[in-house]
């Protein structure tokens, strides 16, 4: 659960499952739905939902999502990371790009966030949809 998080994002564009009325213990199939539907970075510790993601792409909707930031488990680990990618001393980096990533490059390339709770994260194509190309 990264709710005890939303604090830790920009509160105007922000929201939880709950708040947009899925029922706790949704389906990870919904919350994929519902973060393609409101074009949000899905945020999960769960990491058996990049393959559900993965598979969402493929065969559900044949459309891209807007990135996913997966987590580690402990919510002063998850605060320490987002403070490190705010400050600028953990970075996100991808092979397409010479400079760091922002919020917006995850959102509009779709891409997978992978942190850890020491070091910057990975980054890697969420998406490998043929008519993406």
């Amino acid at each position: 659960m990264v709710v005890g998080l939303k604090p830790d994002f920009r509160e105007s564009v922000t929201e939880t499952t709950l708040e947009c009325g899925l029922k706790p213990h949704a389906d990870d199939m919904d919350v994929i739905d519902l973060a393609l539907r409101r074009h949000a970075i899905l945020v999960t510790v769960d990491v058996k939902i990049i393959q559900k993601c993965k598979d969402y792409q493929d065969r559900s909707s044949r459309e891209c999502l807007y990135g996913l930031l997966m987590l580690p488990d402990g919510i002063l680990i998850q605060r320490r990371i987002l403070e490190g990618l705010k400050a600028g001393t953990k970075q996100m980096r991808h092979s397409r790009y010479d400079r760091p990533l922002t919020w917006a490059d995850i959102h509009d390339d779709n891409l997978l966030v992978k942190a850890h709770k020491s070091g910057d994260p990975d980054v890697e194509e969420l998406c490998k949809c043929a008519w993406d190309d």
